[in-house]
């Protein structure tokens, strides 16, 4: 078992635009089912806490010399804010974003020692 404190910086800058019935985030478009106008973005920052508790478990090897390995899988424990500037029919799609009060991680080590 695992626990301890992550410090980061996590945060997740979102800007959509769109017409003539798609919409784009970065480099990805899709249909969707109402238009949209360049006049009605829809902006976005989902940003973690700077330092969050970790609960996870894991199993390592390490020997005198030799080589070293270690797996662990964990979720950081934080809600997430959210701040976002709407306008237009996509001003009912940010409900579910705040409710992220985990995130899971997966870490493997490789190391050797002489």
């Amino acid at each position: 078992m695992t626990a301890g404190v992550i410090s980061n910086q996590y945060q997740l800058d979102l800007v959509a635009t769109g017409a003539g019935g798609s919409l784009t985030v970065g480099n990805t478009t899709c249909t969707i089912t109402f238009i949209i106008t360049s006049a009605d973005p829809y902006k976005m920052q989902v940003k973690f806490p700077s330092s969050t508790p970790y609960l996870g478990f894991g199993w390592g090897h390490g020997m005198d010399t030799g080589l070293r390995f270690s797996f662990d899988v964990r979720s950081k424990l934080g809600k997430a804010l959210v701040g976002y500037q709407l306008s237009g029919p996509l001003a009912d799609l940010h409900d579910g974003v705040g409710k992220v009060k985990a995130v899971p991680q997966i870490t493997f080590g490789l190391g050797y020692s002489f």
